[in-house]
């Protein structure tokens, strides 16, 4: 009820919704694990981290049973960071 209420209140405000494209949403997936790589390769905690995309990885087998009523979006690639 809250994420209904908050557009209709978004909408009174004025605001103008923009929903980002396919093509735009591979360009920042694609900045993010160019970023997650770097960084990982210039710091071990910074990939420690980053290391836990691995539930993202294998959980694409789940999301992939939900379609067509899954949330969010699977990622089309994945950080080379060491996952296994």
């Amino acid at each position: 009820m809250k994420n209904i209420d908050a557009i209709n209140n978004f909408k009174k405000a004025g605001v103008q919704v923009n929903r980002i494209s396919e093509k735009e949403i591979d360009s920042i997936e694609k900045f993010a694990w160019e970023f997650i790589e770097k960084e990982s390769k210039a710091n071990p905690d910074f990939q420690k981290v980053a290391l836990s995309v691995q539930y993202m990885k294998d959980f694409i087998v789940v999301r992939e049973y939900q379609d067509p009523f899954k949330h969010g979006r699977i990622p089309k690639t994945l950080p080379n960071i060491g996952l296994k």
